[in-house]
């Protein structure tokens, strides 16, 4: 699968990010003490100089992963209601974003594949 928004390389390598997406649920950690996961995975957060996260998995309605949206900061902070609120609302707009591209780019195929085969047919 081609990545949209990189990971850092710590990151793809750890298996925090894989934990999250496979539990199909957003992770909002404004510790790292806040969550059973972050705290399995503080030792590699740290390493890595984290303190809070925000890792929201992207999936198609389908079910089929298109990514993650992951936030991250050196520093311990709190996350609201507000701001988790807007972090949903911005992987849905990615979600959107991702679909339409993908629709884009199936169209452009389509539109080639006819173009070829009027050209057979003539």
């Amino acid at each position: 699968m081609q990545s949209i928004i990189p990971l850092t390389e710590e990151m793809a390598k750890s298996y925090f990010l894989a934990s999250v997406i496979f539990s199909k649920s957003p992770l909002f950690a404004g510790s790292l003490t806040d969550t059973e996961l972050t705290l399995r995975f503080a030792d590699d957060l740290h390493r890595i100089n984290l303190e809070s996260i925000v890792v929201l998995p992207l999936f198609d309605d389908d079910g089929s992963l298109l990514g993650a949206l992951t936030l991250a900061n050196s520093y311990a902070r709190s996350i609201s209601k507000a701001e988790q609120d807007f972090f949903n609302t911005v992987s849905d707009l990615l979600v959107t974003a991702i679909r339409t591209i993908q629709t884009q780019r199936d169209l452009e195929d389509s539109r080639i594949r006819l173009d070829l085969a009027l050209r057979g047919a003539d």
